[in-house]
């Protein structure tokens, strides 16, 4: 049986015979560290291209904030270079509970004496 996780990093573990799989090394559960690139992106364990740098939770944001970069950077340059005016839709308002104005609300309390003289 193994047991498989992905989340900020990639591990797990497997059972082999009933017993939990340590591995020669005590690290038979670090799957994230399978080499899957050879001179892939640098892994916080300080070798290259381990499959953690590329599949887990933690590396999917980090290369999803390098293509915004560099795509914001593209749009950047191109809207330079344009001539005419930009166009886009104004922000759009949430919706919120219309309520009556001051003047509009009706008086709940009894109508004062007139004064005598």
């Amino acid at each position: 049986m193994v047991y498989l996780t992905i989340s900020t990093g990639i591990g797990g573990g497997a059972v082999i015979d009933g017993r939990l799989h340590r591995g020669a090394a005590g690290n038979g559960g670090e799957f994230g560290h399978v080499m899957v690139r050879t001179d892939g992106r640098p892994c916080l364990c300080g070798r290259r291209g381990c499959l953690e740098g590329y599949a887990s939770g933690t590396s999917i944001a980090l290369r999803a904030r390098e293509a915004v970069a560099e795509r914001g950077e593209d749009r950047r340059s191109r809207s330079c270079r344009s001539s005419g005016p930009r166009t886009s839709s104004p922000p759009r308002r949430r919706a919120t509970p219309s309520r009556p104005s001051s003047g509009t609300r009706p008086s709940t309390s009894s109508p004062s004496p007139s004064p005598t003289s």
